[in-house]
């Protein structure tokens, strides 16, 4: 609520911006979870049989069914504060001119369904380090553009800086590298990591 109202402010008064919003879900201790989400996904069958599990690592024995759809619950509050941000850049106007990226930084924080990867956070397998990066700009970007190159959290600010024009400010050196070459389809050199 307070993003959404200070971009507001910041339009209205002529302003360019950047908004950070983390979020700590889902995530443990999992008990800030919306009662409205909470009592949906207590009536979801969430049970292990409910999810593939042909590879990866299986799922616990004994589920956790509350704190599962306390998980979901926190997850899909993420996805309507998401499309709250969206709804709000589309009244202001603001949506072709607004790059918003939606990432994550891990895994998750335990034994969870990963679509049949291998680990969780702090582990180096697939389900430990592989998550989204969503890049919404419709007036530079072609929706619909993937890219299989491996990219990290050290190369979102370099990206951001060659998507928007800034430089990098002198005598500073950046540990990662603009995705944009690879955002925007441009074909470019990138080195397996």
């Amino acid at each position: 609520d307070r993003a959404l109202d200070w971009i507001e402010m910041q339009h209205r008064a002529g302003e360019s911006f950047f908004a950070y919003i983390p979020t700590n879900a889902p995530h443990g201790p999992f008990h800030d979870v919306p009662e409205r989400l909470l009592a949906e996904y207590r009536e979801v069958d969430l049970a292990d049989d409910r999810f593939p599990q042909e590879q990866g690592h299986p799922l616990p024995g004994e589920a956790d069914l509350d704190r599962r759809a306390r998980i979901f619950s926190m997850i899909t509050n993420i996805d309507e504060n998401v499309g709250r941000l969206f709804e709000r850049l589309e009244a202001l106007g603001l949506t072709n001119d607004t790059i918003v990226l939606f990432m994550v930084d891990n895994g998750p924080n335990g034994n969870r369904y990963v679509a049949g990867m291998k680990g969780w956070k702090s582990h180096v397998h697939e389900g430990g380090v592989r998550s989204p990066l969503f890049v919404h700009w419709p007036g530079r970007l072609e929706a619909g553009h993937t890219s299989d190159r491996v990219a990290a959290h050290i190369d979102v600010l370099p990206t951001v800086l060659d998507a928007t024009g800034v430089g990098v400010p002198e005598g500073v050196r950046l540990d990662g590298r603009s995705l944009w070459p690879l955002l925007s389809g441009e074909t470019v050199d990138w080195p397996d990591r």
